[in-house]
């Protein structure tokens, strides 16, 4: 309110309210019989009109340009997250490139590279497994089928077959131990 000043005509019968306005113009509001409030209020709606005309337009443009520049840097973002979604059991050696990241997020994206590594080594490790399980189980088994199957016919061993169930209780300790141990290697 420093740039306005009131200025009273007459037996305080009529009042005038002046401002400078942009360009070197100078506002005037002039009353009869003044409610000098009313005076302040309607040249301040006049000041705050023009000063709305001026702020939508800015105000669009800022968000506009905010969207472009936000979808601008969050592209390597989005590259990234196409890169991981190829990531599975059937391709275990895909990681996220990190060349074209920001340095803020790389970290973070090694991180992710790093567990991945851990996994598929442990992935690995479990098909290995279940394949040395299969192999070490095949033989026991089948030669326990043949001597029940001659138990069938009334040629009964049993100690034959006892052994054999002892050997595969023996095998499947082991098998249980191995998956114990990779399991506390990779936790």
């Amino acid at each position: 309110y420093s740039a306005m000043r009131f200025a009273g005509v007459g037996a305080g019968q009529r009042a005038a309210l002046a401002a400078r306005a942009p360009r070197g113009h100078v506002l005037v509001v002039d009353r009869v019989q003044p409610d000098m409030e009313m005076l302040v209020e309607s040249l301040l709606l006049e000041e705050s009109f023009e000063q709305f005309i001026v702020f939508v337009p800015f105000l669009i443009g800022s968000l506009l340009l905010i969207w472009l520049v936000s979808g601008w840097s969050l592209r390597p973002l989005s590259f990234a997250s196409k890169e991981a979604a190829t990531i599975g059991p059937a391709n275990l050696t895909a990681r996220i490139r990190t060349d074209r990241l920001p340095a803020e997020v790389r970290p973070l994206v090694e991180a992710v590279n790093d567990g991945l590594e851990r996994l598929g080594r442990a992935y690995l490790a479990e098909r290995r497994l279940t394949a040395d399980a299969a192999h070490e189980l095949r033989t026991p088994l089948a030669v326990l089928s043949l001597r029940l199957q001659r138990a069938r016919d009334g040629a009964v061993d049993w100690a034959g077959i006892e052994n054999d169930l002892a050997s595969l209780k023996r095998i499947i300790g082991q098998l249980m131990d191995l998956a114990r141990k990779e399991s506390a290697a990779h936790s």
